[in-house]
C-alpha cells in the first residue's frame, strides 16, 4: 500500500496515540480503501497507526475508480471531517 500523493499535502496529520493503542489492541475495525494500484484513498492514519503497532496485514476495500479526478474526489469526501493544512 501507498499512501495518496495529495493526502499529506491536504491533511498532513498522523495517528494520534490513542488510535494506535486501539489499532493494537482491537485492529483495524474499518476496512481502508484503496485504489486497484493499491493507493490508499481513505484509512491513511489508520494504515500508519497499524504500522506503528506492527500490524503486517490491514483490511481494504477496493475503489471502482480509476480515473484520477475520481480518486481525489473520494479522497476528500471520505476525508470531510479531517482538519485539512494551511497548505489545501
Amino acid at each position: 500500500l501507498s499512501p495518496h500523493p495529495e493526502n499529506e499535502r491536504l491533511y498532513g496529520d498522523g495517528p494520534t496515540d490513542d488510535i494506535i493503542d486501539s489499532v493494537r489492541h482491537f485492529g483495524i475495525k474499518q476496512p481502508l480503501l484503496v485504489t486497484a494500484s493499491h493507493v490508499i484513498v481513505s484509512g491513511h492514519r489508520r494504515w500508519k497507526a497499524a504500522k506503528a503497532a506492527g500490524l503486517a496485514v490491514v483490511p481494504v476495500t477496493y475503489l471502482r475508480a480509476d480515473d484520477p479526478l475520481d480518486v481525489l474526489e473520494h479522497l476528500v469526501h471520505l476525508n470531510r471531517q479531517r482538519e485539512r493544512t494551511l497548505y489545501q
